[in-house]
Parts: structure tokens; sequence; C-alpha cells
């Protein structure tokens, strides 16, 4: 009995990118023998064993047999014959099948010069054309790693993606597994070239043909957004957040969430009037009726990020507005209110999908976080205020922040620094005013 460490553990550790989650493949060995040394059998297709300390996986050395059209349609074969190899020419990428010891020391085989090289050329290479298109997932994982890692598509690979596009394999991929991907993609914080990616490789469409509509039929005044068409532009605002939202204590929800409204602020402007094109008038309003609960449920999108999505389409269009000082007192109060209810006082899921439909193209990359911070302390100040102290337009006049063109054009700016120092500052000033 051999074990080895396997997989993205690896590829990780050989890009020094803190890699986690050992994963083993063990050869010679049988499901009697990993039993009879207290591992732990988890799964009924093929065997998986956890270890009885580390709980790490442990999986049989195993070749697989496609036997449908289905990621589940595979007969298994996991004798102790299997070697290293074969189990390796399963594998999707050279660079996922990479090996080491237990030692950290790596180990040679057939693949080893092919996977240190496409490391070196930070190029993306099939293990093998036959196994790979065994499973259409593949595609949309090719274009994930690719994004994460900022690596090319080799010739080879290029050339069996675009076939399994052209013969419309991914319709054999259930909407819960592309989800599945996107989420992955968004921990990784690579959201905007990967959507940008699935797009130019015809696969955006799979997911959403309205997001892929932005691209192929939605033009943009250039004055506005270079990019020429809504979906570079919503590819851009997806990179803002990829840089920044890192910069905040989020949960992994709230970043899910935040990429879903910046990804879907757009979504009404393909079907606005096309005679007003570059134009998009109502925009928003198309945009909030677009997103429904039917809608995003086919895309297995969860359906708690719904109404920031919502928001988010509904009223990027009218903060503006609001921080330029258009709007009378008690509307702006009223603007202020009803995004926070929705967002359920929870700023962020609003500011930063509205910041990077903003500023994704902007030169002011220095004052954003700080006015995030600013604009966050304002909003849910009066909200948290609003359930205890009778609030009027006039008090919330008086913390709300100066006009929007001081805030894009001064150098030395501190947007609501002559307003608020801290929360404790801000409910002292609103308590102290007279509400009778």
């Amino acid at each position: 009995m051999q074990k080895f460490i396997v997989g993205g553990y690896v590829r990780d550790f050989i890009l020094k990118l803190n890699p986690f989650d050992k994963d083993w493949v063990v050869v010679g060995s049988t499901v009697e023998e990993m039993l009879s040394k207290g591992f732990k059998q988890v799964g009924s297709r093929f065997p998986v064993f956890l270890h009885p300390e580390t709980n790490e996986e442990y999986a049989l050395a195993r070749k697989e047999i496609k036997s449908g059209n289905s990621h589940q349609d595979f007969q298994f074969v996991f004798t102790p014959d299997i070697t290293l190899e074969e189990d390796l020419q399963r594998r999707d990428f050279t660079i996922n099948a990479l090996v080491m010891d237990e030692n950290h020391n790596l180990v040679e085989n057939e693949f080893t010069k092919r996977a240190l090289s496409d490391i070196e050329n930070k190029t993306l290479d099939l293990v093998d054309p036959n196994h790979f298109s065994e499973d259409p997932l593949r595609i949309i994982r090719a274009i994930r790693f690719a994004s994460v890692l900022g690596f090319k598509f080799s010739t080879n690979l290029l050339t069996t993606l675009i076939s399994m596009v052209g013969h419309n394999e991914l319709k054999n991929v259930t909407m819960e597994r592309i989800y599945t991907e996107f989420k992955k993609v968004m921990k990784e914080h690579k959201v905007g070239p990967f959507f940008e990616l699935m797009h130019k490789m015809k696969c955006l469409q799979r997911f959403n043909s309205d997001l892929d509509l932005m691209f192929t039929n939605c033009p943009e005044n250039t004055k506005y957004h270079p990019e020429g068409q809504t979906g570079g532009h919503v590819a851009n605002a997806l990179r803002w957040i990829d840089q920044n939202i890192g910069k905040y204590n989020l949960t992994p929800d709230e970043e899910e969430s935040i990429y879903w409204s910046t990804m879907f602020h757009d979504i009404g402007k393909p079907f606005t009037n096309p005679e007003e094109f570059p134009r998009h008038h109502n925009h928003d309003e198309v945009g909030f009726n677009i997103l429904t609960s039917d809608y995003i449920n086919q895309m297995k999108i969860p359906q708690k990020f719904l109404k920031p999505m919502q928001t988010v389409a509904s009223y990027h269009m009218k903060f503006w507005p609001y921080l330029d000082g258009e709007m009378k007192k008690a509307k702006r109060f009223r603007l202020i209110m009803d995004i926070m209810k929705n967002v359920e006082g929870n700023s962020l899921l609003f500011l930063l999908p509205v910041m990077a439909d903003n500023f994704c193209n902007s030169y002011e990359k220095d004052q954003e976080v700080s006015n995030v911070n600013d604009l966050k302390l304002v909003m849910e100040t009066i909200y948290q205020e609003s359930k205890t102290v009778k609030m009027t337009p006039e008090v919330v006049e008086e913390i709300l922040p100066v006009n929007r063109s001081e805030w894009v054009f001064q150098q030395q700016y501190h947007l609501c620094k002559n307003y608020l120092v801290d929360y404790s500052e801000a409910a002292q000033l609103i308590r102290s005013k007279d509400f009778s």
C-alpha cells in the first residue's frame, strides 16, 4: 500500500498559494484493508475514506469508464493493480496531475515534466483529450482556472474546448454545477475575468442569455463606458469588486450577494428601447422587474440574494442625484430608508456594487475605500437611529454628505468629515435636536 498527496494541494504548493485540504490517493490497497486500519468509508459510488485522526480524504486509485451523458454516468475500477499513472490519466489538467509523497517531495511520473513546464509558462493544458471531454463541466472549470491563475489555454485545450462548446455539450451540465463554479470563483475574487472569458468562450449564454446579450447587443456611450458594450462595463465593475472586496470584513454570503448584485445591476439595459441606444432610459426599473424569484431560481441563485439584487438594480441610478443634492430633503431621507430596509441595514450590500458601477473606470482610486466607509457610516447611522429617535428630513439633512461634485473632483476630501467622527458622535448629534 502506497499513499500520495495529489491534486489541488500539490498544485497550490508548487505555485506558493497557501494550499489547504490535502487529498490522498492510495495505490495497492482494498476497501477491506482501509477499513481494517480505522479509515471511515464515505460515498457509495467509489471508495473514498476519511483518515481516523486527520479526517483527510483518501481515495483508492481508480480508472473511470464513461457510461452515459450525466456526470454521474461512470463505471469505476479500483482494484489493487491500478497504478498511480492510471489514476492520474483520468484527471483534467496537467497542473492537477502533480503528486507529492507524505514528506512533500515531488514524485516523478509521466505528467510531471509537462505540468512543471505548464506552470512555468502559465499555460493550462489537459491531461488527455478523451478523458477530458467525458465531463462537460470541465469547460467551465478550465475557464475558472485560467481566470484565477492568470493562465492561458494551450492550443490542445483551446481546440478541445471550442469543439465541446460547438457541440453544445454544456446542455448536459446541470445549473447547480454551473452555479457552484461561479461561487468558487467568487471566493477567489476573480469574477471579472471569469465573467468576460465565459462570454468569449460562448459559455455565458448557458448560464444566462440576458447577461450574454449585454456583450452582443447593448451598446454604450463610450464617453461614460469606454468598453463600448454593457457586458464589458459589467466585467470591469466586477473587477473593481475583485480588487476592493477584500478590504472589508465580509462574510461569504455578503461577498456573494455583492457579486450577484454587481453582475445584474444593468440587466435591464438590453431590454430598453433600441431606437434610443446607446441611451438606456429606465433600465433601472426594467432591471427591477426582470429580477424576480423565478428568474434567479433558473440559475439556482439562492433567494436570500434577491432583495439586494433588486435594490441595486432599482436604486443605483437614483443614488447619485441624492449625493448631488438634487433631491428634496424628505425624498433623500426616504431613499436612504428604502435602500437600508431592503438590505436589512447592511449598507455595503448596496454601496459596493454602486461604487463599482460608477468608479470601475475612474482615476479616484485612492479615495474610494474611505468614501465607502464614510457613506456606510452615514446610511447606517440614519437607519439605526430612526428605530429609536423620531427622525425628520431636517435632522437627516444635517448628517448627509457633501455634494457629489466636491466628492469626485477635490483631491483632499473626506466625505462627511464635518458631520461625523464616529457613531457615538452622530447619535449624540441626532438626539440633541428638538423633535417637537
